[in-house]
């Protein structure tokens, strides 16, 4: 009936909703309030709802569950994780070149056909509060960016110094190493945390035997990403993450999912296995 796919002049079908393109301003707006939850003032009231929307703020799945339960907004599993709003503010114009000399933290996410590898860069001012700089690697085979180049601009981000494209159908290892050495020369490396899968010859003959890094394997498990995810989503959301407008994260940032556990852990998850979207950057940072 809403769709006009029915005529029924017996069915009356009224919808007290929040709006898709709803600004976190709107989203705020007492007025807002009222247009979805028609008993507002009878059995929901304003400090009722001024206190649930402010506690919601704390966190970005708690923003998205004060739109659903709150506000009656359809929240599909392939909702974004990080909010575009919260991300925008993070963007800073800073060159890699501004940190030579200083100490860094690493996190590697290898693939080999189907997905990018990255190794990402943590720079951590010495504030009360520390700003976290990001500056990501990344690799993808040219076999994969050829036959999804109508999903992605690949080969434009290539062009523009974001994205190396590696030829033939995997990711070839030397092609990392090479960067490794880089960033052993222009920084001092604090340590770096990995995924196992794809890494032993890596990190085992390389990392650790050649360059004498401290090297720490990161588990995929719930239990494992429950505080990262938890730490990155609160320094995004206040504003200390800072990234320079790479437009591969942007993307990946932009359809990172996180799913959460049984103990309200969360880990971050890409939309589909088969999806041509990414979030390699966000699970290296």
């Amino acid at each position: 009936v809403e769709a006009g796919n029915v005529t029924d002049q017996s069915f009356l079908h009224k919808t007290y909703e929040l709006p898709l393109d709803a600004t976190d301003e709107t989203i705020e707006d007492v007025q807002t309030w009222k247009k979805c939850n028609p008993s507002f003032g009878t059995t929901i009231f304003e400090s009722e709802m001024r206190a649930a929307c402010n506690r919601a703020k704390r966190s970005l799945a708690d923003w998205n569950n004060f739109q659903m339960y709150r506000l009656n907004k359809w929240i599909a599993s392939a909702n974004p994780w990080i909010r575009q709003t919260d991300w925008a503010k993070c963007k800073s114009d800073f060159r890699i070149s501004q940190f030579y000399g200083q100490k860094v933290w690493l996190g590697l996410d290898l693939s080999k056909t189907r997905d990018m590898s990255c190794l990402c860069l943590i720079f951590k001012s010495d504030d009360e509060n520390p700003l976290f700089h990001v500056h990501p690697f990344f690799w993808i085979p040219e076999k994969y960016a050829q036959e999804n180049s109508d999903k992605a601009s690949f080969f434009e981000w290539e062009k523009e110094g974001w994205l190396d494209i590696i030829s033939g159908e995997t990711i070839k290892q030397s092609f990392i190493r090479d960067k490794m050495e880089w960033v052993d020369s222009k920084f001092l490396v604090q340590g770096i945390a990995y995924d196992k899968t794809y890494a032993f010859d890596l990190i085992n003959d390389h990392c650790e035997n050649s360059l004498g890094w401290e090297c720490v394997q990161f588990n995929q498990s719930i239990s494992t990403y429950a505080g990262p995810v938890s730490n990155l989503e609160e320094i995004i959301v206040d504003g200390r993450f800072r990234h320079n407008n790479n437009p591969v994260l942007n993307w990946q940032a932009g359809h990172v999912q996180v799913k959460q556990g049984d103990r309200g852990g969360r880990i971050p998850v890409k939309p589909k296995s088969d999806d041509v979207r990414k979030i390699d950057g966000v699970v290296a940072a």
